[in-house]
């Protein structure tokens, strides 16, 4: 399990900041909507809204992965085992 901690939210609003978090924690679309009392829409929305922010291209193999490599690179996150 892993613990992802928010070192800048760059251009993300709060609560996009807050599904990479959970993002990079290794959750699920549903596990995030159900952490953070949102509809797995709303999730869908943020996402995207992140994936466009940290440039990183839906279309890629895994937009997940690389939005959490580029917070990461980006020193926006630090993760944390746990």
């Amino acid at each position: 399990m892993f613990k992802a901690t928010l070192l800048k939210q760059g251009d993300l609003s709060p609560r996009e900041a807050e599904v990479l978090c959970r993002l990079c924690e290794g959750l699920p679309d549903k596990g995030i909507a159900r952490v953070l009392g949102m509809s797995i829409k709303t999730v869908s929305v943020h996402l995207e809204h992140v994936y466009q922010k940290l440039d990183v291209k839906k279309q890629s193999v895994n937009a997940r992965c690389s939005a959490i490599i580029t917070a990461f690179e980006a020193e926006m996150i630090q993760i944390h085992k746990v």
